[in-house]
């Protein structure tokens, strides 16, 4: 037999205890990022009670708070509220609140609303335009769940608790894992092209960018009026943006194909092969990729064509490995900014051709195994999400006897 989820918890209900409250008084303050089903969920911000007043979702101790908002909802999010100063908090309006009734245990209410069904359920209900969807309160309301006793849901909670942690520690130990490797590549890197030991003697020296580039380059987003200037199939130039440097000195999928046209007008002119991008500014400022085809991109990329000082794979290296002394050079408003100016005065270490050569094919040869045991481990990581979730959904369906089950996950 189901309930609806309106018959086990209040949805949404009012908080009269914050009413209570004095102006002057602080209670927890919980924008949307700091909403988490796991230790990184962030109950220590605080604000005045003026402060938050109005605007704000308000919830106490023991609720639990559903992200409402598209990508936030789909990843799962939704945390117990819990340790809140003075019992009582203050969150983003994306929030919907569920409030156990007494008969029903306030973990075994989260797992529900992390399980799969809740989740692509609630997908189906989106409401609203593309990018700004959320799950309406209706929807959670009337979802259907199992009617289970109060005991039996402890029960369920405190077996989920359990397995779902040593599924979280095993994927903490292969991030770990994963995390050192790419630090020891990182290091091995840095280390080969110099940023980390410079060369000594006559076999390495200082040069700014612009004494081994021939031509830099920053491209343009075409205009949006007008003509068309991008091609409806991938017949044209690729376009890149900074989504795709996808890691390395890789690039991944264009964001769109440039038409004849664009190209032919000279509204966008290509990159030539051969060359290294760098994203310029934003979020990904610094990064890097190695361009080996004829291509474009927009307005935040800048194209390096090198000369026959440097291998331009070298120096494309050699920029991953700086990428953290740019970002700390680089001028800055309200983002870094890797501008021209600045890239041709970055100072670069040159050593022989010959050299440049044998370290690149060290350091992709290093790459390579390094990608094949990252998409192992991320190959892990994904069945154990699945693993995860499957146990929570079959544990709150009624699916599986938690006095009986054993996860298997070791």
């Amino acid at each position: 037999m189901n309930l609806r989820l309106r018959h086990l918890a209040d949805i949404n209900p009012p908080t009269p205890e914050f009413d209570r409250l004095s102006p002057d008084d602080e209670v927890t303050f919980m924008p949307l990022e700091t909403v988490w089903a796991d230790s990184r969920v962030d109950m220590k911000r605080k604000r005045p009670k003026t402060e938050v007043s109005t605007g704000y979702t308000r919830f106490r101790n023991g609720d639990v708070v559903v992200p409402k908002v598209t990508p936030t909802f789909q990843a799962g999010r939704s945390a117990i509220a819990k340790g809140l100063l003075g019992g009582i908090g203050a969150g983003s309006t994306e929030l919907h609140v569920l409030r156990p009734k007494l008969t029903v245990d306030a973990r075994f209410l989260r797992y529900v609303v992390l399980s799969a069904p809740f989740l692509t359920e609630g997908v189906t209900a989106f409401q609203g335009v593309a990018g700004l969807q959320r799950v309406p309160d209706d929807f959670v309301r009337d979802f259907p769940v199992a009617d289970i006793p109060l005991e039996e849901q402890r029960r369920i909670a405190d077996f989920l608790d359990a397995e779902t942690s040593r599924v979280d520690q095993l994927a903490q130990l292969r991030k770990k894992f994963r995390a050192t490797l790419f630090g020891r590549f990182d290091s091995e890197v840095k280390a080969a092209t110099g940023r980390l030991l410079a060369w000594g003697g006559s076999r390495s020296q200082a040069l700014p960018v612009r004494r081994v580039v021939s031509r830099v380059k920053t491209r343009a987003t075409p205009p949006s009026a007008g003509r068309n200037y991008f091609g409806e199939n991938k017949a044209g130039v690729p376009w890149f943006a900074p989504a795709s440097f996808v890691g390395g000195i890789q690039l991944g999928q264009p964001q769109k194909h440039l038409s004849s046209e664009a190209v032919a007008d000279g509204v966008v002119p290509r990159f030539e092969p051969d060359s290294v991008l760098i994203v310029g500014i934003g979020a990904t400022a610094g990064k890097v990729a190695y361009l080996d085809f004829p291509a474009s991109g927009n307005q935040q990329i800048t194209a390096i064509e090198t000369n026959r000082l440097i291998s331009s794979k070298f120096l494309a290296w050699q920029l991953w490995a700086a990428q953290s002394e740019i970002l700390d050079l680089a001028p800055y408003t309200t983002l870094p900014i890797v501008n021209n100016d600045f890239l041709r005065s970055f100072p670069v270490h040159v050593p022989e051709r010959r050299v440049q050569e044998d370290i690149v094919d060290r350091i992709e040869l290093s790459w390579r195994h390094l990608a094949d045991t990252g998409d192992a481990i991320k190959r892990q990581l994904d069945l154990l999400a699945e693993r995860r979730q499957a146990l929570i959904t079959a544990a709150v369906t009624g699916q599986l006897d938690v006095t009986t089950a054993r996860s298997g996950v070791r």
